[in-house]
């Protein structure tokens, strides 16, 4: 009876019947149902709904089971002819039911609910609907509140109608039956309208929106999923504006949205991506998270203790969805979406399409703004991509910085994979520590490595030298084939030649072939000059890796043609040296020490000094003492007058070259009448000088055990060619230093030892790298090697920029630790006294080194020479401060990245001071030291509270907001008083 059947009118029996073959039909599969209506000649369509099936199955069931006068009044009902007899009827009322469900007319439920005069009239109602026409339904449409839509199909609104009309003629009962099985949310959720309005119109307008939403659920707007019925009219009624704007306009405003330009995308695809967005918009938040997970959309955690209301959420989760969503015209502008902060992606974007509109004096500022000295580069098209890696590199978390250099192949050696990504961002230098941050470092190697690989994959370098500074055309690009001048100064000002000889002109009397040739040789020449130059005085090396001064280029090269005959290397080294070393002089003569050799010569280098030709006697004993041959001994001196004593040992012993240069040592901010050379500088001009296809240098203070050469030798051609050396073939570009050595303090003749790669506890984190690359007492590399990254022209710390150098050209650097047989015999003892420029493992805050341990059996035969040293050593008038203050002066670049601020104290000048009565006691030496280090501690972090550096404080930084030094509303005010303690301050 619930099913509408008339059981009243059979049998108790009969009724048994029906309702057990209406269990059978309800139980039945698709196959089944199919078999059953073919057996029983009932038309069982395609697609047809299987409920839809087995109630017509058991109506026909039930027509049989009728009495012919009551089979001839159901014809009656339902306006069909009574004549004939049971199958004739029966037939004619699966034909009639079979009709009306044709036409999508749920017929047969409101002749089950008695409702026959109403499904007349929703026959009626059908046919007139189907007689209109598409504006007419649009209007209906518009009448009911719903947008219009631009072509659309008349299907859609016809079904919605007739929907309509059937819901109309339903009571409420059956209303209330219909939203529960078709709109659970119109069921749970109170119904729009007035309290006063009747319930059946609150139903019928509760499944009208439910079926309006399935209708865009269809068309692809997601509607069943916004919580008001506002949302989704909204949703396409915007869509539709956007569907009825031109290419051009629907593409400003696909980038108005926040999305990327992209070419690529047709009109179909913008029009997709902007429904995403509406929706994505007016979506709740637990939606948006459910897209956030199905899509695996990489969200940034909330900040620790911080509460994010939905509103917040919504902003948050919808940004990250728009980014997503856009990635692959992020990834084809070059920004990699799933490598750094989702909610960066488009501030990138930005920075990257300014990028495209400045020009080269905009772009240098912009590297100079992010604290990375701006370098030498010259062309436009060549500092572009590099200004858009280096953003990138800004915008990296330290994991990620970590992954991007395995992916170059730069060696992570001295980097401690786990301290570097849980180093907080941001943070600023540690009053402990000597060096600037992990992320600061890598960051620096990087775009160190970035140039270097531009710099070899650049045909010609070509610039014009202005001051140090690169000119060009208005936009920065150099012209091709432009020779490397300063501005102003033509090929005339360095060589003679008319400025159009220089750009190629043929010369009065030649063929311009010819003269095109030797004008184009000429450049090339002076351009492989400047790119030695640029090298050994590069900013990015100075500053950042040596964090030094860097020394400005010269304005133009000022060599006459007859000294266009040299090297580009030599050229170079004439030039830096201000015209003090002359090639044509001081060229070695070619070595035939290899000649019929089985060994390599090995050249020892030194640079000295008057002020330390009391070491000249060690320096020589350790060379003497060395079992290796062939050798020879490379000594470059600076100073008023020669050493005498070096120079009869020269004449007694020819595996000495001794060279004396009139000039001075260069000191930071110290003017000199004398021209002046860096330590960088006379190292590479000793390199020059230099014969061997193996080069050692030797510190002229410290010990080298006899068998140093051939160890190292041995190492060195390990790295060079891995798989044994082939004789009379050249070594290929590597390098070779210890890892582990002794120590010596002269003072008191304590040995100790260090090892860099088991005693990192004893280090500061930050200075590992360079405590691992450092030292350049014991460097041993191959001439090549030399060749390619010669030692940065810098007063101090040109070793580490040196080895850095190397590892960025992929040059192997091989890290040597001591024999094994036996360990304490000794290889190396590298020395501290009071004139020391290094020595930092026994010096500092704590000592690095194991102090204490007996004395290697391989310095026993020098201790007589290092005592006699000692003697004659003189104790500086002034405490003198250690070499790490030495390091540190004012820079262009005020950044971390830079070195720290220059502390101006006289003290600094060996003998300047004469306050001091007294010799010091050693106690007083060292409150002095600690004093002195205290206030570089303090200066260090008064700059970085007054001149915090980019790119930490930069808006790219991902978590600069997070930090209390990157707050915006602090204003930078006066100086401090002297004597504030800074180290209480708030940033």
């Amino acid at each position: 009876a619930a099913r509408g059947t008339p059981i009243g009118l059979f049998l108790s029996n009969v009724v048994e019947e029906i309702e057990r073959y209406s269990d059978r039909v309800q139980a039945m599969g698709p196959l089944s149902l199919r078999a059953e209506c073919k057996s029983r000649a009932v038309p069982f369509r395609h697609g047809q709904d299987l409920q839809l099936a087995a109630d017509r199955l058991l109506d026909v069931f039930v027509w049989r089971k009728l009495p012919h006068n009551k089979l001839m009044a159901e014809c009656r009902e339902r306006g069909l002819s009574p004549l004939g007899d049971a199958k004739v009827l029966v037939d004619r009322l699966i034909e009639y039911h079979e009709t009306w469900d044709a036409r999508g007319a749920p017929i047969q439920r409101l002749m089950r609910l008695g409702l026959h005069k109403e499904a007349k009239k929703l026959f009626l109602h059908y046919q007139e609907i189907d007689r209109k026409s598409l504006p007419e339904l649009i209007k209906a449409y518009k009448e009911w509140g719903i947008p219009e839509e631009k072509g659309l199909d008349r299907a859609m609104p016809v079904a919605l109608w007739k929907r309509v009309k059937f819901l109309s003629l339903l009571p409420v009962e059956a209303l209330q039956l219909e939203c529960a099985v078709h709109s659970p949310r119109a069921s749970r959720v109170e119904s729009s309208g007035s309290a006063k309005e009747p319930e059946r119109l609150r139903r019928i307008n509760d499944l009208f929106q439910h079926y309006c939403r399935l209708m865009w659920e269809q068309r692809g707007f997601q509607a069943l999923r916004f919580e008001a019925i506002e949302d989704a009219c909204n949703v396409v009624e915007q869509y539709e504006l956007f569907r009825a704007m031109g290419d051009d306009e629907l593409r400003k405003v696909y980038c108005e949205c926040g999305m990327p330009a992209d070419e690529s995308l047709g009109r179909a695809a913008l029009l997709e991506k902007l429904r995403s967005l509406l929706i994505w918009e007016s979506l709740p938040v637990e939606e948006l998270r459910k897209d956030c997970q199905r899509m695996a959309v990489p969200l940034e955690a909330p900040k620790p203790g911080s509460k994010e209301d939905k509103e917040e959420e919504h902003k948050r989760l919808f940004n990250a969805l728009v980014i997503y969503a856009a990635r692959d015209s992020f990834e084809r502008k070059g920004i990699p979406v799933n490598r750094i902060p989702l909610l960066q992606v488009i501030t990138v974007d930005e920075y990257f399409q300014k990028f495209e509109k400045m020009d080269m004096l905009e772009l240098r500022a912009q590297c100079e703004g992010y604290g990375i000295p701006a370098g030498h580069h010259t062309s436009r098209q060549e500092y572009l991509p590099f200004m858009k890696q280096l953003t990138l590199w800004m915008v990296y978390s330290n994991a990620e910085l970590l992954n991007e250099c395995k992916a170059c192949g730069m060696p992570l050696a001295g980097f401690d994979a786990e301290a570097v990504a849980t180093e907080p961002e941001g943070q600023r230098l540690a009053d402990t520590e000597e060096h600037p941050s992990f992320r600061e470092q890598i960051i620096a190697r990087l775009v160190l490595r970035a140039r270097v690989a531009a710099a070899s994959t650049a045909e010609e370098d070509q610039p014009t030298m202005n001051d140090g500074r690169c000119s060009g055309t208005s936009n920065g690009d150099a012209q091709p084939g432009q020779p490397l001048a300063s501005p102003g100064a033509s090929a005339e000002a360095v060589d003679g030649a008319a400025p159009e000889e220089a750009a190629g002109q043929p010369r009065p009397g030649e063929p311009s072939d010819s003269g095109a040739a030797v004008a184009s040789a000429e450049a090339k020449w002076e351009a492989e000059v400047w790119k030695k130059i640029k090298y050994m005085r590069d900013p990015l090396l100075a500053e950042c890796v040596c964090r030094v001064p860097v020394k400005p280029l010269p304005k133009a090269l000022g060599l006459s043609s007859a000294k266009r005959s040299w090297q580009p290397l030599e050229a170079a080294l004439h030039v830096l040296s201000l015209e003090v070393l002359d090639p044509d002089c001081h060229r070695p003569a070619a070595s035939e020490a290899n000649s019929g050799q089985e060994k390599r010569l090995i050249s020892v280098v030194c640079p000295t000094s008057e002020r330390r030709r009391h070491f000249h006697e060690l320096l020589y004993e350790c060379f003497k003492l060395q079992e290796y041959e062939p050798k020879e001994l490379v000594i470059v001196d600076s100073g008023d007058n020669p050493s005498e004593w070096l120079q009869r040992r020269s004449k007694e012993d020819q595996r000495i070259k001794y060279y004396f240069f009139n000039v001075e040592d260069a000191r930071d901010h110290i003017k000199t009448q004398k021209k002046t050379w860096s330590l960088g500088l006379k190292r590479n001009i000793a390199c020059y000088l230099a014969r061997g296809e193996a080069i050692a240098h030797f510190d002229d203070d410290d010990l080298y055990a006899s068998e140093y050469l051939s160890y190292m030798m041995s190492k060195l051609e390990e790295a060079a060619h891995p798989g044994g050396t082939i004789p009379g073939v050249r070594l290929g570009p590597a390098a070779a230093k210890l890892s582990e050595w002794h120590t010596l303090d002269i003072n008191t003749l304590e040995f100790g030892h260090v090892d860099m790669e088991t005693d990192a506890k004893s280090i500061p984190p930050r200075s590992t790298r360079a405590w691992l690359y450092g030292w350049g007492f014991s460097y041993f590399f191959t001439r090549t090697a030399w060749e390619l990254a010669p030692f940065p022209d810098v007063e101090f710390s040109e070793d580490s920029g040196f080895v850095e150098g190397l590892l960025a050209k992929d040059i192997p650097v091989a890290l040597v630790r001591l024999p094994e047989a036996p360990k304490q015999k000794g290889l190396v003892a590298h020395s501290q006294h009071s004139s020391s420029t290094s020595g930092g493992e026994v010096q500092g805050l704590k000592r690095r080194s194991k102090q204490g341990i007996a004395m290697p059996p391989a310095f026993l035969n020098l201790m007589r020479t290092v005592k006699h040293v000692h003697q004659r050593e003189e104790t500086p008038r002034s405490t003198r401060p250690s070499a790490e203050l030495e390091r540190f002066a004012p820079s262009k670049h005020k950044t971390l990245f830079g070195h720290p601020a220059y502390m101006d104290m006289k003290q600094r000048v060996m003998g300047q001071s004469s306050h001091r009565p007294h010799p010091q006691t050693v106690q007083q030496q060292q409150q002095q030291w600690r004093q002195q280090m205290q206030r570089r501690r303090q200066q260090q972090l008064q700059q970085q509270q007054e001149l915090r550096p980019q790119p930490f404080d930069h808006p790219l930084n991902p978590v600069a907001q997070q930090q209390p030094v990157f707050r915006r509303d602090v204003q930078r005010g006066p100086e401090p008083p002297k004597g504030a303690d800074l180290s209480q301050s708030e940033p």
